[in-house]
């Protein structure tokens, strides 16, 4: 998994004014206007099924109350022309998701099965299994930095999060586009994978369309690899 901190400086103070101002717009009101259920989520991170030797698969997994280590629910086999061949998993927390792993590492060229199983009562039956084959390929270098690409500033309306009633509102805003891309020397960079933050002023800026909307960890609510 690659981790980026992405800092976005004030381009004026004006500009930094409109933003923190649109964000101080949502006005704080009693829970019971606007409520979602919490979502079960286990999904597994593969991109397009290639991982770097030196990176492990990201799984955005909220865990419930469970007597059961982690590493139980996970199972990694190495594919073996026709047969699979079980290998020892490690689960490490990353932020707010967990990275999967063998505990000997990876053996580049190779192929491997995941599964995951959230165990009985962990979600709906639809929710309980997860399973994703993967290519292992070159070790990632990841020294240079991100090409990191910012709009200019534009004034429009903005769908936010709004707790007094209808979940959402429209707000008036300066808003700048943001986007990640691979740096030049690093044209394989797996920006699917790609885990990173966006601070405004130096506090992270984590907005959201409605109370109902589930970002995942490391994302924005615009996706993958971007931001607004």
């Amino acid at each position: 998994m690659v981790a980026l901190e992405r800092h976005v400086r004030r381009a004026s103070r004006v500009l930094a004014s409109s933003l923190i101002g649109a964000a101080a717009l949502v006005e704080v009101a009693p829970a019971n206007a606007c409520s979602c259920a919490i979502p079960f989520e286990n999904e597994l991170r593969t991109g397009a099924g290639q991982i770097p030797a030196n990176a492990g698969v990201p799984w955005w997994f909220a865990e419930q109350q469970s007597a059961d280590p982690l590493a139980s629910f996970v199972t990694i086999e190495r594919i073996e022309d026709a047969a699979r061949v079980p290998v020892s998993a490690t689960i490490e927390p990353f932020e707010d998701v967990y990275v999967i792993r063998p505990v000997l590492g990876w053996a580049e060229g190779e192929r491997y099965r995941i599964s995951v199983d959230a165990g009985p009562g962990q979600g709906t039956p639809e929710q309980r299994f997860r399973t994703a084959e993967i290519e292992i390929v070159a070790a990632l270098e990841a020294t240079l930095p991100l090409d990191v690409s910012m709009s200019v500033a534009q004034q429009r309306q903005l769908q936010l999060l709004d707790v007094g009633g209808s979940c959402a509102s429209n707000r008036d805003a300066a808003v700048v586009e943001l986007s990640a891309g691979a740096p030049e020397g690093l044209p394989a960079l797996p920006l699917d994978l790609l885990y990173f933050t966006t601070y405004v002023d130096g506090v992270p800026w984590r907005p959201s369309s409605s109370l109902c909307e589930s970002i995942e960890p490391g994302t924005s609510w615009t996706g993958r690899s971007s931001d607004l």
